[in-house]
């Protein structure tokens, strides 16, 4: 995820002497990385720190983080003390303790006992998604609202 900014940049802004930039740019609209405000945050908030000056970390609750142009980043809503996050926290827990074939989900699965992300978004969440209440995505969802809105007004 942490080069996803820097080929951003790389192909619609690129320094003198390197290749050109992309003939076809449309930047009516904001490009958004969702991201999980977990352990894996750190690598690419320094990224974007070293390379953009624009700081976030575990801790920090801004809505959003504009990076550069239409580029922005959002965090998914801290929880807890600790602000930890993912995803899968927004999901109604009946969904995130089904069981499949004797596992139960976790994020970062032994697979002999547990299974992954993909296995809940494709066995789980996609075949039942009329069943599901989306609702606890709402605080997610207004960030990225905030994010419509600031550049809305930013091409203003």
């Amino acid at each position: 995820m942490k080069s996803i900014p820097l080929d951003y940049r790389r192909n619609l802004f690129p320094n003198k002497g390197s290749h050109r930039a992309f003939a076809h740019k449309p930047m009516t609209q904001p490009v958004i990385l969702v991201l999980d405000n977990d352990d894996g945050l750190g690598p690419v908030a320094a990224t974007i720190k070293e390379n953009f000056g624009v700081s976030f970390s575990l801790m920090s609750t801004a809505p959003f983080y504009h990076v550069i142009e239409n580029l922005y980043v959002v965090k998914t809503p801290e929880v807890g003390s600790d602000h930890k996050s993912c995803i899968e926290d927004f999901l109604p827990k009946e969904w995130l303790n089904k069981e499949l074939k004797g596992k139960k989900f976790h994020p970062k699965p032994d697979i002999t006992k547990q299974y992954g992300k993909e296995v809940l978004s494709n066995s789980v969440i996609k075949p039942n998604a009329d069943k599901i209440d989306f609702s606890g995505f709402d605080p997610l969802l207004k960030r990225i609202v905030a994010v419509i809105n600031d550049h809305t007004t930013k091409r203003a």
